[in-house]
């Protein structure tokens, strides 16, 4: 697509817009430092507006930029960010300290149905 052919090229990008400040990498949680490296991670963007303002995308994303407005809040408050994934997804699981780790799939979700018109949260 853009003429990279190489996949640590590709990582090499990734690395230097994490370094600007435009994305940051949210590893999914486990035990295991191995795991966390090797498995997915979640890319948040560090600015909507540049976001909104590159975007091609003809729905407005609503959920998405919600959770990435949540993100960005959580990682003010918070140095250890993650997201756990196995049957379901949570959004965030955040700790602080080695108290117990907080979830925030529900809060989400909640504001999504208000958001949408829709009371039930």
């Amino acid at each position: 697509m853009f003429g990279i052919k190489s996949a640590v090229t590709i990582l090499d990008f990734f690395s230097y817009f994490q370094d600007a400040y435009l994305i940051d990498f949210v590893p999914q949680f486990s035990y295991s430092l191995k795991a966390q490296n090797r498995n997915p991670k979640k890319v948040y963007a560090m600015d909507m507006g540049l976001v909104t303002a590159i975007s091609t995308s003809f729905s407005e994303n609503l959920g998405r930029k919600l959770e990435n407005l949540v993100y960005l809040h959580l990682r003010r408050k918070y140095t250890s960010i993650h997201f756990f994934k196995e049957k379901g997804e949570c959004d965030f699981l955040v700790s602080q300290k080695e108290k117990y780790p907080m979830l925030f799939r529900y809060v989400i979700m909640s504001l999504m149905k208000i958001s949408r018109g829709n009371m039930r949260a």
